[in-house]
């Protein structure tokens, strides 16, 4: 039980997820880029609507941005990216929500209906917001050899690849993951980023071949059984003051 309640309490720290499906360059997209956000807003398949994106805008470069001032959910659609970042409330339900309305909406209807092809990368990030300890100051005055010992903005950045399992064994497949981790200290508070991301070698010409829901599925369990591992300290002192 206590170890639920530790997952729970690192689960509970997560202020947005944000998913990006990167495909190959298409100009194309641009010219159905409003088809694209009414069948978003107006479709009775959409899991979206109006009230979910109330506000619409257009950037310089044509990208289409959807987003909720309120909520802060946004949906950018470009000729490179499909890109969703929604505020977590309940991060198993949302999750869920993810999985089940969201993902197979964007694979099933966007893509097929204006022919999205060759996807080049999935990714995921897991926003977190955690209280500050000691732990990035000490680093910093280590290795500023004691010159600077309470930086008030510290920003920590990198990152892993690695082998997908498959593409071990079937010739011609190059597909790796990427992990990138990014803590950044700004006054009190930590803020702490899980992007994990997969690539695709060569690109997948149909994402429903892709298997997204099972990346993000996969993306879950590194972040709770590996990343949360890592920031369990911070979630101990946070039970601590509540």
């Amino acid at each position: 039980m206590a170890i639920y309640s530790k997952e729970k309490l690192m689960l509970n720290t997560i202020t947005s997820i944000t998913i990006g499906i990167r495909y190959a360059r298409s100009f194309r997209i641009l010219d159905v880029s409003g088809e694209i956000v009414d069948d978003i807003l107006y479709s009775s398949d959409s899991p979206f609507g109006v009230k979910f994106f109330p506000k619409i805008t257009e950037d310089i470069n044509r990208e289409r941005i959807l987003y909720n001032p309120e909520t802060k959910n946004i949906l950018r659609i470009n000729t490179d990216d499909l890109i969703l970042r929604i505020k977590i409330q309940d991060f198993e339900r949302d999750f869920k929500k993810i999985i089940d309305d969201f993902i197979p909406y964007f694979k099933d209807e966007i893509f097929q209906t204006y022919k999205i092809h060759n996807v080049r990368r999935f990714g995921v990030i897991y926003s977190h917001s955690l209280p500050i300890t000691k732990d990035l100051n000490s680093i910093i005055s280590e290795f500023s050899k004691q010159n600077v010992k309470e930086p008030n903005n510290t920003r920590l950045y990198f990152s892993q690849k690695s082998s997908v399992p498959e593409a071990q064994f079937r010739k011609g497949l190059n597909d790796y993951f990427n992990t990138i981790y990014t803590f950044t200290q700004i006054e009190d508070e930590l803020l702490a980023d899980l992007d994990f991301q997969r690539y695709f070698e060569p690109n997948v010409e149909d994402i429903r071949d892709s298997e997204p829901e099972q990346f993000l599925e996969d993306s879950k369990k590194f972040l709770t059984e590996k990343f949360h591992s890592w920031l369990k300290n911070y979630g101990e002192k946070t039970n601590k003051t509540n």
